[in-house]
């Protein structure tokens, strides 16, 4: 699933982004939950976009599911599922490569856990061995072990 479409923010730090849209960057603070982008969509948006591609998959799969999604993507739909306001979203555990677990019983979809890191539940085989298995293409991988590097590099300095 994509993340939120953020337009000409994406890919900008948070401190560019104050700097040369200080405007929107207030505007969105105040308002998070319905704030678009510009030009694009909000995390409430977002949220509804993942719940009716959820229905979707659900109706045309039987059996467990996985999905791979970004973070404000999640948070946007679990805001919702969970009731908490969309200007709370952040309360909300989505570290990098985590994962949520959903559970489906009488139709509902109930939240179990989330905030998961892959490295609490498998180790450095058990993860080479996926990527393996799966396919992963190696830009990829490099892609998650450079995020992964730079969240180690960000927890140190908290």
């Amino acid at each position: 699933m994509q993340e939120i479409n953020t337009g000409k923010w994406a890919n900008l730090p948070f401190e560019e982004i104050r700097e040369k849209y200080p405007e929107e960057y207030e505007a969105r603070s105040r308002e998070l939950r319905y704030y678009a982008f510009p030009g694009r969509e909000s995390f409430y948006q977002a949220g509804i976009r993942f719940g009716k591609c959820l229905e979707v998959i659900r109706k045309e799969t039987e059996g467990n599911l996985l999905i791979v999604t970004h973070a404000g993507v999640m948070r946007g739909y679990l805001s919702g599922l969970l009731g908490v306001s969309l200007n709370d979203v952040f309360t909300i555990s989505q570290p990098y490569a985590g994962i949520t677990l959903l559970s489906e019983t009488n139709n509902k979809i109930k939240l179990e856990k989330t905030g998961w890191r892959l490295s609490e539940l498998l180790d450095e085989k058990e993860i080479q061995y996926l990527y393996r298995k799966c396919k992963t293409p190696e830009w990829t991988i490099r892609h998650m072990e450079a995020v992964a590097q730079f969240i180690h590099v960000l927890e140190e300095k908290i």
